[in-house]
């Protein structure tokens, strides 16, 4: 199932040495390949698959917000009493997290699920991912984010 054409299955604006730079900026430096027939053909060969939900800011109800961007971008805006822990830091915390329900959230949403398949990996449960970020909170609750620390 590895294929050696990389540009079969991602998406055409997909930098395959991107791809390469990103999973080993959380953990992952051993890759070989891709699967053949992407999440499908990974479905089809029978492979487990573990999902997180994305969630709006309305569905979040009373779960822990974990913001994983970067400092710099965590004290100028974030949800206020979210926890803090960058997203490469993810992998040697994550069993510092309390556990529960968590909702993990970045700027827009791509960081997020990484931290939360991280999560995930580590054994932390009930875990969804935010569809948007900070202004997607501020925006429907109508509460300001907090800055600073």
């Amino acid at each position: 199932m590895i294929l050696r054409d990389a540009d079969q299955d991602r998406d055409a604006d997909q930098d395959p040495e991107e791809i390469v730079w990103q999973a080993a900026k959380i953990g992952y430096d051993h890759l070989v390949g891709q699967v053949a027939g992407g999440m499908h053909g990974w479905r089809a060969a029978g492979a487990p698959v573990q999902e997180l939900p994305p969630v709006t800011a309305a569905q979040i109800g009373r779960a822990r917000m974990l913001d994983i961007r970067q400092a710099t971008e965590f004290v100028a805006g974030h949800v206020p009493g979210a926890l803090h822990v960058e997203l490469g830091d993810i992998p040697t915390r994550a069993a510092d997290l309390p556990p529960g329900p968590m909702v993990v959230m970045c700027g827009h949403g791509e960081r997020a699920m990484s931290a939360a398949s991280l999560l995930a990996r580590a054994g932390h449960h009930d875990l969804a991912v935010l569809d948007g970020g900070p202004e997607s909170w501020a925006a429907v609750t109508g509460r300001p984010l907090q800055v600073g620390w």
